[in-house]
């Protein structure tokens, strides 16, 4: 039988995931679920398509055949669900493909079949059409260019309101301004060097990208270099250069023969021919190396610019090559490397444009992967670099970090460490952390570095207990403007009080949206829920009466267009979630939670510091000296110093300095001794280990 051709768009803001009807099954049924809307009819990367199956016999095989494009063989999820990679074919513009299923069971008669019709278009994301005006620049003279972009739907329709994005390797580029029509308008100003250039300029449309693939054009600027050309030659000569079929001069060389020529210089030309005429008439010709820099024949565009650190996301990476002149050619091989993800294969996909697809690492790292581009054929000057932000998963682990014992003053300020990290030990940053203490006073943490917060303790003096009990409170910083809806294999659960669906409103960077409306349609009675300070809403299903796939839909109330599809399969095993389209994990729906118990110990009344002194002869004592201090940092006089020695012999103490005691020890042999200085009154004592007649 047929089924919905919707599908999911993952994580992006201003995506439209697709959503449910009930359908109600009968036995031995196939249901396609490919994703959503018009598939790609590109020939580029291949997307997974999940098939259901349900009522069959156990043990048989199922087949998928499509007209155009092809299917790989299906690896079964379990429960009937399958899931097949298929490899889109290319279409002129748009095309229907016959998508066809069939389960069979050796020695059994009957046979299930199931078929759908998708449509296929050339262009899934749209397109973008990019303009400049002039179309080539002199630098230092006429240094702006008006940047016109036209963006359509992949059925030809002009789209407003969308949030390009839009990059240069050089020069500046002003805010996008919105004209209405598709169309969208901005600067390119060029850089201020007066060497030549060329400007790579690549347009983006994120908030309709989906399966690997966003609508993007670029267009290559040449900027002309603007030079004055010194030199020096016999007075009254004229002088003139020519330079990329283009004549300067002439001028005349004044009495001392000096002369400056004004040149322009468009990117790949590197030298010039020189002509001097005298004053006869005599012409002589020279070529002239114009010591330039070469031209950068490299730009790198890389979408999405930040991408989770689990090992599986990518991001589609676009490589323009230009030659010399600033004009996009295929001029060999171009070279790509990331210091942490992984970089597949790069292939060709225009005149002049690679495609490669970046995936991220399971680490964070450093939190940026660095991608570089290099193009040997280019020199060393052609090299082009993008940066991916990686980001930890949801926070599921925290840890206190204390000193042993803390004092208990009432003034010492000491540190205490909360380190917040993600199920894969990647710490997570930028999170609301909340700290309580008793007894004492705590400073409101601070994020020293990127998951790791510090925050300052103070125990008062003389408390009621000896141990200090600290609880630490982790929750997601809030965010305001809602982006998408997510959903976890998680999200659906059963119990005594019913079946219960969850999900959760966040914004572009991850984080909560609270008392936001949710609706759920397509699972029972239709409803509406409102998300709470954890961003999270929760529906209990009612009216689930026919057994089947379900379709359901959340979607934002206040943004239809964020949305998310679940499929819920119901029958008399139960009631269960089908892993499509589905997220690795919700954000936090309760605060996250760490508590230790550190030891306090009293106030010191003094400190002991000890130092000593070698032997000034074979045979000699060491003069080991105790400095005294109170707790203020002063230096304590007249006090009781007691000295002891684990071996030799100890003399008698000597007061010296304020807060200075000096005692010689003479050792019994050339073995270690350790030497102990105690304060009478407060018991409070040092150690110094010295050896026999060598230096401590």
């Amino acid at each position: 039988m047929n089924s919905s051709g919707m599908a999911s768009r993952r994580l992006l803001p201003g995506i439209v995931l697709s959503l449910l009807l009930a359908c109600p099954a009968r036995a031995g049924e196939i249901f396609f679920l490919p994703p959503e809307g018009c598939l790609p009819g590109d020939g580029g990367p291949e997307f997974a398509v999940h098939v259901l199956v349900v009522g069959a016999a156990p043990g048989g095989k199922l087949a998928l055949r499509s007209s155009l494009g092809s299917f790989s063989a299906p690896q079964d999820l379990g429960r009937g669900l399958y899931q097949a990679l298929y490899r889109p074919p290319t279409v002129e513009d748009r095309a229907e493909v016959l998508f066809e299923g069939e389960w069979t069971v050796p020695g059994a008669v009957g046979v299930i079949r199931g078929n759908l019709r998708p449509m296929f278009c050339r262009h899934p994301c749209g397109t973008l059409e990019i303009s400049a005006s002039p179309a080539e620049l002199v630098a230092e003279r006429d240094r702006t260019s008006e940047i016109v972009i036209q963006a359509r739907d992949p059925a030809g329709a002009p789209l407003s309101g969308l949030p390009l994005v839009v990059t240069t390797n050089v020069g500046q580029l002003s805010p996008v301004e919105d004209l209405g029509g598709g169309k969208y308008r901005l600067r390119f100003d060029a850089p201020s060097q007066p060497f030549p250039q060329v400007a790579v300029i690549t347009a983006a449309d994120p908030s309709h990208a989906r399966l690997e693939r966003v609508a993007a054009a670029r267009l290559t600027i040449p900027i002309a270099g603007r030079l004055e050309l010194p030199g020096k030659t016999t007075p009254g000569v004229r002088m003139e250069m020519r330079v990329a079929e283009k004549t300067f001069g002439p001028v005349t060389a004044d009495e001392k023969g000096r002369f400056s020529i004004p040149i322009l210089v468009p990117p790949g030309y590197g030298r010039g021919r020189a002509t001097s005429i005298d004053r006869v008439g005599n012409r002589k010709v020279a070529e002239v190396n114009l010591f330039l820099p070469p031209t950068n024949q490299l730009g790198i565009w890389a979408f999405p610019r930040a991408l989770p650190a689990n090992g599986r996301s990518r991001a589609r990476l676009l490589v323009t090559t230009v030659d010399p002149f600033g004009h996009t050619a295929d001029l060999g091989e171009v070279r790509l490397r990331a210091r942490f993800g992984v970089i597949g294969d790069l292939r060709p996909a225009g005149r002049g444009l690679w495609e490669a697809y970046y995936t991220a690492p399971a680490e964070v790292a450093e939190g940026l992967d660095r991608i570089e581009a290099t193009f040997p054929k280019g020199g060393s000057e052609s090299r082009s670099t993008v940066e991916i932000r990686l980001s930890p998963g949801i926070a599921a682990r925290a840890v206190l970090e204390a000193a042993e014992a803390l004092p208990a003053d009432g003034k010492t300020s000491s540190p205490l460490r909360v380190t917040v990290t993600d199920r894969r030990g990647n710490r997570v940053p930028n999170l609301d952390v909340r700290l309580r203490v008793r007894p004492g006073s705590v400073s409101p943490p601070r994020e020293e570095s990127p998951g790791k917060y510090l925050a300052e303790v103070v125990v008062p003096a003389r408390p009621e207990r000896w141990s200090l009990d600290v609880e630490a409170e982790i929750l997601d910083r809030t965010g305001s403007e809602p982006a998408a809806i997510l959903a976890s294999p998680e999200s659906l659960t059963q119990g005594a009080s019913g079946v219960w669906l969850e999900a959760a409103l966040v914004d572009a960077g991850g984080f909560p949206v609270p008392q936001q409306a949710v609706t759920l349609s397509g699972c029972g009675e239709d409803q509406t829920g409102t998300t709470d300070r954890f961003g999270r809403v929760r529906f209990r299903l009612q009216g689930l009466s026919r057994d089947g796939l379900l379709r359901c839909r959340l979607a934002a109330a206040a943004v239809p267009w964020i949305e998310q599809r679940l499929f819920l399969v119901r029958d008399q095993g139960g009631l269960w979630l089908l892993p499509v389209d589905l997220d690795e994990e919700l954000p936090l729906g309760a605060p996250l939670s760490a508590s230790s118990r550190v030891a306090l110990v009293p106030e010191r009344p003094c400190d002991i510091t000890l130092s000593a002194a070698p032997p000034e002869r074979a045979g000699g004592a060491f003069r080991v000296t105790a400095h005294l201090r109170g707790a203020d940092g002063e230096p304590l006089a007249g006090r009781r110093v007691i000295f002891a020695s684990s071996s030799g012999r100890v003399g008698n103490v000597v007061e010296g300095p304020p807060g200075t005691y000096q005692v010689e020890v003479y050792p019994a042999g050339l073995s270690d001794m350790v030497v102990s200085a105690t304060e009478a009154q407060s018991q409070v004592g040092a150690l110094i280990r010295i050896g026999g007649g060598k230096t401590p």
